[in-house]
């Protein structure tokens, strides 16, 4: 977006919150070939189509490798949908089609997600997110002010760095999503992801004390790179508890739960 955008004021920022509350959601995504829709209307869920975006030609459409369970692409996916870009979504699961030599093209480390808009191929989510909210028209998702960005930059790396591996890993997918699959939680890591959990949460609360989103007063990169390990550590038996000390993070995690359902990522 340009300067014009950028700077709308408190009451710009609060019309565009309003706005994206009311969107509705994408639907079903493509698998192993793009889609591409570039639509406002709302579409029904059955119809495989992602109604995001606005006059952008099809083939312009940026497009993101990733798998829909994966808390990266659902990052990045967020960012698009806030931005009101229309992208295609090419399923690419990080432990198959990731380690194959096609899709090591677009990232040599093989994680997920990759991203293409034209000649410009990303990977990396917090820089490709950056991308999207620079290259594209629509409301900034990045505080305008240098201290703003800083913090929004260090939430993004708290999550990336510590948060993820303990709140998502450490406790979600130990007790939650590993007995799903048969596994049995291993102590060792139970009892560390405990004890780190604190601190990662007393970490990002303290970012803002006194603002509603974690970097501040306004919606940024960095609520929405967090909502999808939230959506994730919320289903922890922990998170009550550990939650109950940090009452300001606690409102946030049911502010930007509200704020993105209706992008339709989170469906099971």
């Amino acid at each position: 977006g340009g300067d014009a955008e950028r700077d709308v004021g408190s009451e710009g920022r609060a019309a565009w919150v309003a706005d994206i509350l009311s969107r509705p959601p994408p639907c079903s995504q493509s698998h192993g070939a793009p889609r591409p829709i570039c639509s406002r209307l709302p579409l029904p869920r059955s119809a495989g189509l992602i109604p995001l975006g606005g006059a952008m030609r099809a083939a312009d459409l940026p497009t993101v490798y990733g798998a829909s369970y994966s808390v990266y692409a659902q990052a990045l996916r967020l960012t698009l949908w806030a931005k009101g870009v229309g992208y295609n979504l090419v399923e690419v699961d990080a432990w198959t089609e990731g380690k194959q030599p096609a899709y090591l093209a677009r990232h040599p480390f093989g994680r997920i997600p990759a991203f293409q808009h034209g000649d410009v191929r990303l990977y990396e989510t917090a820089p490709t997110c950056r991308y999207v909210d620079e290259a594209f028209e629509g409301p900034a998702l990045q505080p305008s002010a240098p201290s703003g960005r800083a913090s929004m930059g260090q939430a993004i790396s708290i999550m990336d760095n510590y948060a993820y591996r303990t709140l998502v890993w450490g406790l979600y997918v130990e007790q939650v999503e590993g007995p799903r699959c048969g596994r049995r939680p291993d102590p060792v890591r139970l009892d560390a992801s405990r004890r780190e959990a604190p601190v990662c949460l007393a970490a990002l609360e303290a970012i803002s004390p006194e603002g509603e989103w974690l970097s501040g007063d306004t919606l940024s990169l960095a609520d929405l790179h967090a909502a999808p390990m939230f959506r994730l550590f919320a289903e922890a038996p922990e998170y009550d508890e550990l939650m109950s000390s940090h009452p300001r993070l606690l409102k946030w995690s049911d502010r930007i739960k509200t704020a993105t359902q209706p992008a339709g990522l989170f469906d099971r």
